[in-house]
């Protein structure tokens, strides 16, 4: 009968623990599925890679950008996706992020299928649970359409002084 009771004590916990990591599993697969709908929803590239700068999530709006299926650019790397002296910059500018462990923001020029595209990304250390840099992230806008204008505005504002100091030398004249 005390065989009988320790078996049965010994299920009984292995029972609890065993639903313990059920409910673990649960809510990290929750968390999961909420960090994949953010992800997707946004309009901004979202991107991680691994150490040696493979891609290990890849979002729908960075597909959309670089005309290709998840399928196609996971386990890649930059090489997979952008021309050759591009891919070498995001590569080593991958690098320097890992080295420094510090979230760096810059505009990257890129060449995509739908043209010249201007980001400004926004590039940090990937920490595992431990602490420990396990490879980057980054969060990448389209900020093209603004540096057109912002470019179109500074064309018509050297104009305009142009104009003002053609003006002014008239006057004194």
């Amino acid at each position: 009968i005390a065989n009988t009771g320790i078996i049965l004590l010994r299920q009984h916990t292995q029972l609890q623990i065993a639903e313990q990591v059920r409910h673990s599993q649960a809510g990290r697969l929750q968390a999961l599925q909420l960090l994949s709908a953010i992800a997707d929803s946004s309009e901004d590239a979202i991107f991680a890679k691994d150490k040696e700068g493979k891609y290990i999530l890849f979002n729908r709006a960075a597909c959309q950008f670089v005309g290709k299926p998840p399928e196609e650019i996971l386990g890649q790397d930059d090489l997979a996706i952008f021309p050759p002296g591009q891919a070498q910059m995001l590569m080593e500018l991958g690098r320097q992020v890992i080295a420094s462990n510090k979230v760096e923001t810059r505009e990257e020029y890129l060449t995509l299928p739908s043209g010249d595209r201007v980001f400004l990304a926004t590039k940090g250390p990937l920490q595992g649970s431990d602490g420990e840099v396990i490879g980057i992230f980054g969060i990448s806008r389209d900020i093209t359409d603004f540096k057109r204008a912002e470019a179109g505005l500074q064309e018509r504002e050297g104009l305009f002084r142009a104009l003002v100091e053609q003006s002014l030398a008239g006057i004194y004249i």
